[in-house]
């Protein structure tokens, strides 16, 4: 994530009256103008969206989107869920939602699919299929990919954990993960410092981190041993999981085609235990 503040600083002198103007307005007014459109930003300072479209590439940005997802990724990351919900906008409430939200979840996907690093996610697979134990961890939200990832994961594989914590016993589930272990963490703001803490944990025991978090939050490579990023931005006052979950899907797909045998006996083991009364039969 880009330093704005410094970034403005750094670029004000060389830039024009009116695009003082912005900078200004937007140092006193971050909080408030992440999730303005162009036209409302420029009409609440009083300049035109021209000004503003030059002011975000004075700062090296590409434009006014690249800009404003800055901010949100920042914005969102640290400030409460009831100041999210006021962030809805009443220009979004005039438009369709429904064509609004299924366009950014698509925009999001895209945006994965072109950042992602295929060096890394090999290396993932690789440390995935060379473990002794594969660990599954996220807290709070996080705690839905990471089920998901886990108890599809169990489908193929018998050495997959799911670390739920029920009760705070984080110690006595992370206990035995050691050299040969890895614990896959999803990781997304606003990041709970439990999660960060065990991570360091585990790496201390010698088990390696496979950490998913949202593009802007690189830096939190100290807690991992390899970071996947995915985009994380939605229209709403929540992150968006949409293309993480497209993410697992394909992650598991691919481990069960690496391990094809392995998996056709351990999915031929459940479905035995599912057929024994297990559905509802019509």
């Amino acid at each position: 994530m880009k330093d704005l503040v410094k970034e403005i600083n750094n670029s004000y002198a060389k830039m024009t009256k009116s695009q003082k103007r912005v900078a200004k307005y937007i140092l006193d007014n971050l909080g408030e103008i992440a999730f303005d459109t162009l036209y409302e930003l420029a009409a609440k300072i009083g300049v035109s969206t021209t000004t503003v479209i030059r002011f975000t590439r004075v700062l090296s940005y590409n434009g006014f989107t690249d800009f404003q997802e800055n901010i949100q990724n920042n914005i969102k990351g640290n400030i409460s869920l009831p100041e999210r919900i006021r962030t809805i906008t009443v220009s979004e409430k005039e438009l369709r939602r429904l064509d609004v939200y299924f366009k950014k979840e698509i925009e999001g996907i895209e945006k994965t699919i072109l950042t992602l690093s295929e060096n890394k996610l090999e290396k993932a697979f690789e440390m995935i299929l060379e473990a002794q134990n594969v660990y599954v961890m996220g807290l709070r939200t996080c705690f839905a990919p990471a089920f998901l990832f886990c108890t599809i994961l169990r489908q193929i594989k018998l050495n997959a954990h799911l670390i739920q914590g029920i009760a705070s016993t984080y110690p006595e589930e992370i206990v035995r993960i050691g050299r040969h272990d890895v614990c896959i963490l999803f990781a997304y703001p606003r990041f709970i410092q439990e999660s960060l803490r065990l991570a360091i944990r585990i790496r201390k025991q010698g088990g390696r981190v496979i950490l998913f978090t949202g593009p802007s939050h690189a830096q939190l490579e100290q807690f991992a041993d390899l970071v996947i990023l995915t985009d994380s931005s939605g229209v709403g006052f929540k992150d968006s999981f949409v293309p993480l979950f497209c993410l697992i899907n394909y992650m598991i797909h691919e481990i069960a085609e690496r391990e094809k045998d392995n998996s056709l006996k351990v999915s031929s083991k459940i479905e035995d235990i599912l057929n024994e009364g297990y559905f509802y039969r019509f």
